[in-house]
């Protein structure tokens, strides 16, 4: 609703001022007057105070603000046919012909039907589910009017033709709805009760109880001029065209007022059921055809109070689902910042631990490559400690890799790995986890199961089915079965099954088992997330997961994954320990950039082993310094990319200004937080070794292709 305070132009001012001047003469005249000048001088006030009327609506309608132009153009034309049936009147009277009813009673009658329009106009904004409120309330008000005009006239009403009589009853009628309209408005969007609504109300219940005044006079031959009610038509008519003209609907700005209007609005269907059953046990002190309709009519109001209580319920069910979807939602979301700062945390977890790896196992490596050196066999004590050092960091690693592909949202880099050892490395995490009176079962195939998939998403795919495998067997002793090999159909596929023999899914509850967020679990058992980022991972593959379940028989999951068909002649890796590059360096500088004192230290001792002379550095700024002063000093710039002050990303981006020849290559420990990844020519991922090393500084130097096994895969 329109909150400005409505405008008044001096236009308005001078049209009400001139109007009211007319219709007090005329009002005084007929007082003060006798004889036919009576007549004269009514007619005078009346034509006075119904053109003043209706032009103060066209002008409230031409200043109106644009989202209550309808209404107010519905306003001003009721108004202007209430001018107009006056005129019309006058005609008749000066010609002496005045028929019931005639063209001014045509006119006259529109009124009503127009200001109702114009009110449920200003609820067009609304929920058509209070449009609908509204509209049932008000057929049960109208009824009641009804009820109360027809007990008034129909006993008055004696040969009056049915005709006559239903244009008498419209009168007021229409008249009364309209104020009972806009009580009902206000009352529904809690509008604000200022002194030009009064206006509005009083003013259209005023004339309509005027002409039922009128009509009852007419019936009963008891008309006469200069009464009070005749004086009364046009200072209401007065009232109504300045109410018309400055009203605009506001809402209320005090909730308390609010709370008053909502309790008034929803007693309504009592208000009018109490008042239907009154006027039925009255109904027989009135005459059988007054009852008779008085009965018809409480039965309208009877049914449009239980429509609206209908109503009532319905909005209230929908609130309640509304508010049910709300805090659903606000549960998820909550979920998915949880997941998220768990997302962040990891990552950050991974890359310190790559970090700590990076200098074991570049020492490790150095160790080892002294002690073959010193003529030491691989089999001695000494060999063997630092071979299980690299090999624990490689599974360190591979770990780490696993939590990034976590906390990163993206596929991972597919690779073709052996299904089998992706299962068993997951099952002996889940031994260490699971609870007791859970008996982890696995069964694998004799032949490799090559499948071409991130091994990350692949142990997620594990975790989840046995996880949610083991919470439907609960706490008592139960036994879940992992098992894997090649399926009979296709037979181009692979297979990765998980049985449980917990509680089972209902046929509705295995349907919706795939959608995201949908969980039996409870909101602090579940996240609804499991067998959906299942579905998403085994689908990302090329492959499809079904499921088989009852109530009480247990749950069997089957994951189907294409098989690999390419050679498995994969590039071995070199055996820990016995890793002998050449020294390729050849005396070029390196220059080293990572905040981590140890990470640097082990960088520059393999840059050293390898034949380069390394320059080490923490502060990013200290390296491009040093690079925008001799920008072609260095051969190859090597940085990590989370660092205090200043990225990697943005070093990268600073130093192909200053040196825009000088090869770069990113050192993470976690690569996947790093954007713009294209400003780099080789990317290594820690921890990684000599080997790795070697490889992409001489390809860099040298300008030659770096080799795929080169590079540690982010």
């Amino acid at each position: 609703m329109d909150q400005a305070s409505p405008r008044w132009s001096r236009a308005q001012t001078c049209v009400l001022a001139i109007g009211a001047v007319l219709t007090c003469v005329g009002i005084g005249g007929a007082q003060l007057a006798d004889g036919a000048w009576v007549r004269v001088f009514d007619n005078v006030h009346w034509t006075s105070a119904y053109v003043t009327a209706a032009l103060l609506a066209l002008l409230g309608w031409r200043l109106a603000a644009p989202e209550h132009r309808a209404s107010r153009l519905c306003f001003a034309l009721g108004l202007s046919c209430y001018a107009l049936g006056q005129i019309a009147w006058d005609v008749q009277v000066a010609c002496g012909w005045n028929p019931f009813p005639g063209p001014s009673d045509a006119l006259f009658v529109m009124l009503g039907p127009a200001l109702m329009v114009g009110l449920y106009l200003e609820t067009r904004a609304n929920p058509v589910q209070e449009q609908r409120a509204i509209l049932v309330v008000m057929a049960g008000v109208m009824a009641a009017i009804l009820a109360y005009v027809l007990a008034r006239y129909l006993p008055r009403c004696g040969d009056t033709s049915t005709f006559v009589a239903a244009v008498l009853t419209a009168y007021p009628t229409m008249l009364l709805g309209a104020a009972a309209l806009s009580i009902v408005i206000a009352l529904e969007q809690k509008l604000r009760v200022d002194a030009l609504l009064a206006l509005f109300v009083l003013s259209a219940c005023a004339n309509g109880v005027l002409w039922m005044e009128w009509n009852e006079r007419t019936l009963e031959n008891s008309l006469d001029d200069g009464g009070w009610y005749n004086a009364m038509f046009s200072l209401v008519a007065l009232a109504q065209g300045a109410a018309v003209a400055r009203w605009e609907p506001r809402r209320s700005a005090s909730e308390a007022a609010e709370r008053a209007a909502c309790l008034a609005a929803r007693s309504l269907p009592l208000l009018l059921v109490i008042g239907a059953a009154a006027a039925i046990v009255n109904k027989d002190r009135l005459p059988p055809i007054a009852g008779g309709a008085v009965t018809i009519c409480m039965g309208v109001v009877v049914v449009a109070a239980a429509g609206h209580q209908a109503l009532l319920l319905h909005e209230r069910d929908r609130m309640l689902r509304a508010e049910a979807r709300a805090r659903e939602l606000e549960q998820r979301v909550a979920q998915s910042q949880r997941l998220e700062s768990l997302g962040t945390l990891a990552g950050g977890v991974a890359h310190d631990f790559n970090n700590i790896l990076m200098a074991i196992y570049g020492h490790a490596q150095l160790a080892a490559q002294d002690t073959a050196s010193k003529g030491a066999e691989r089999a001695s004590s000494t060999g063997r400690a630092l071979v299980a050092i690299q090999l624990a960091c490689e599974r360190g690693r591979d770990v780490a890799r696993r939590i990034l592909a976590f906390a990163r949202k993206d596929e991972g880099v597919r690779e073709v790995v052996d299904l089998r050892e992706i299962t068993s490395e997951s099952l002996r995490l889940l031994r260490a986890v699971l609870p007791t009176n859970v008996e982890l079962h696995e069964r694998g195939s004799d032949e490799g199961c090559w499948v071409e998939c991130d091994p990350a998403q692949l142990q997620r795919v594990v975790l989840n089915l046995v996880t949610n495998g083991a919470d439907a067997i609960g706490r008592r002793p139960g036994r879940v079965s992992v098992s894997v090999g090649r399926a009979h159909e296709p037979t181009a596929a692979l297979e990765l099954v998980v049985e449980d023999d917990g509680c089972g899914m209902d046929e509705a509850t295995r349907l919706r088992a795939f959608e995201p967020f949908f969980s039996t679990k409870g909101v602090e058992r579940g996240t609804g997330m499991g067998l959906s980022v299942v579905h998403g991972i085994v689908s990302s593959c090329g492959g499809s997961v079904s499921i088989e379940s009852s109530l009480g028989r247990g749950t069997r999951v089957r994951a189907l994954l294409p098989a690999w068909n390419g050679s498995h002649d994969l590039i071995p890796r070199a055996a820990p320990g016995l890793a002998r590059p050449n020294a390729s360096g050849a005396g070029r500088e390196v220059l080293i950039v990572d905040d981590e004192e140890a990470v640097g230290i082990v960088l520059a001792h393999l840059a050293t082993r390898l034949g380069w002379q390394p320059t080490v550095l923490r502060e990013p700024s200290e390296a491009l310094a040093a690079i925008e002063r001799a920008p072609r000093r260095f051969a190859v710039l090597v940085t990590d990319h989370a660092m205090p002050h200043m990225s990697g990303v943005e070093l990268a981006a600073l130093a192909r200004i200053a040196a825009p020849h000088l090869p770069i290559v990113l050192s993470s420990g976690n690569v996947g937080a790093a954007p713009e990844l294209e400003l780099f020519d080789a990317v290594l991922c820690k921890p990684y070794g000599l080997q790795q090393l070697d490889g992409v500084l001489t390809a860099l130097a040298t300008r030659a292709p770096i080799a795929a096994a080169a590079v540690a895969a982010a």
